[in-house]
């Protein structure tokens, strides 16, 4: 990861990517239950590293939607990815502080 990091921040070839991620002001996710706790920590540190911030995920505001009794992580065995559960992380907390939970189930109705 240090040397995505890196590659961002220095590579020429990389200059819009950074642009990008220093002017975003909101990142959605869907299906947050596919990505794995590792994924979301690389995630997390490349916007606070290059972002140059403290603030978790770099001071960007997060929405993230899913269920997570529906889809499970992918695992990677490439990049030694377990595929760990993101709500297996006691400080999920403090990186995603207000969560909403939606109790009633509503489907369109077909015709």
């Amino acid at each position: 990861m240090i040397f995505l990091i890196e590659k961002i921040k220095n590579n020429k070839d990389m200059i819009d990517i950074k642009r990008r991620i220093i002017n975003v002001d909101t990142l959605c996710i869907d299906e947050i239950s596919m990505l794995s706790l590792k994924l979301l920590l690389q995630i997390e540190k490349v916007l606070r590293t290059v972002r140059e911030s403290n603030i978790p995920f770099g001071g960007i505001q997060i929405i993230v939607s899913g269920d997570f009794f529906q889809l499970k992580p992918v695992p990677n065995d490439v990049y030694h990815d377990r595929g760990e559960l993101i709500i297996s992380y006691e400080k999920i907390h403090s990186l995603i502080p207000h969560h909403y939970v939606l109790s009633q189930v509503h489907k369109q109705k077909v015709t």
